[in-house]
């Protein structure tokens, strides 16, 4: 029992504390967390994806980041579309499933119908599944392996779309950090936004939906490859 200080020895018993002879506690150290500034997720600006897309080699390509840039649709959910998903009605169907052999998946487990307003994103996916797609593929996913290597055939992972991103950014000059696939929803999102606040402003029973900020902007290139039309992209078959 350790022996009380001086000061406690000049109190009378009656008058000191209870379990005031008790030894004195260690002392406890506590971690202390410090709040970080979370960063708001940056958008693209036109003339950086105007030169992104610019600098895309393939038509898969083009149509991934198409959908991902005008259509929102998350890398997982792009990867994971089937034949089937797609209504050429200017339609993607975003279906929840397990089976990717890559592993890719949607964060959403709710089913959900994409319209897609660029009539130049479904007629690049159209040009892609009619023109470069093996057409001796067995799986019903869209996008796949293409080429002569070993890998032909197989389905495009999470990670080959990470290294063609990045690849396509550094040949453009607009390799960054936050530069990364998931930025080019924020940029749907954002170029989105101000759209929809004038459709619930105006008649809200217009059939027809509100031009996209995308068609004024000269310096967004158009993705269509020589020798194919838009006009018939809402029919073109697969």
């Amino acid at each position: 029992m350790t022996c009380p200080g001086p000061a406690l020895q000049r109190v009378p018993e009656r008058h000191q504390p209870f379990m005031g002879r008790a030894s004195r506690q260690r002392p406890v150290r506590r971690a202390v967390r410090v709040k970080t500034v979370q960063r708001v997720p940056r958008p693209l600006s036109q003339a950086q994806a105007g030169a992104l897309l610019e600098q895309l080699r393939s038509k898969r390509d083009r149509a991934i980041v198409l959908l991902m840039l005008q259509g929102g649709l998350r890398p997982g959910e792009v990867l994971g579309l089937h034949l089937e998903d797609i209504a050429y009605g200017r339609r993607v169907v975003v279906r929840h499933r397990d089976d990717h052999p890559k592993g890719a998946r949607s964060k959403s487990r709710y089913e959900r119908v994409v319209d897609l307003h660029e009539p130049e994103t479904l007629a690049m996916l159209s040009a892609y599944v009619m023109e470069e797609r093996p057409a001796d593929a067995g799986s019903p996913l869209v996008f796949l392996v293409g080429g002569r290597g070993r890998r032909r055939l197989e389905a495009l992972s999470y990670d080959g779309l990470v290294k063609m991103f990045t690849r396509a950014t550094t040949r453009a000059g607009i390799r960054a950090p936050w530069v990364t696939p998931h930025a080019c929803r924020h940029t749907h999102a954002t170029a989105v936004r101000p759209r929809a606040s004038t459709t619930r402003s105006s008649s809200p029973t217009a059939a027809t939906p509100p031009a996209s900020p995308w068609k004024s902007t000269p310096a967004w290139p158009s993705p269509t490859p020589s020798g194919a039309t838009t006009t018939s992209s809402a029919t073109s078959p697969v």
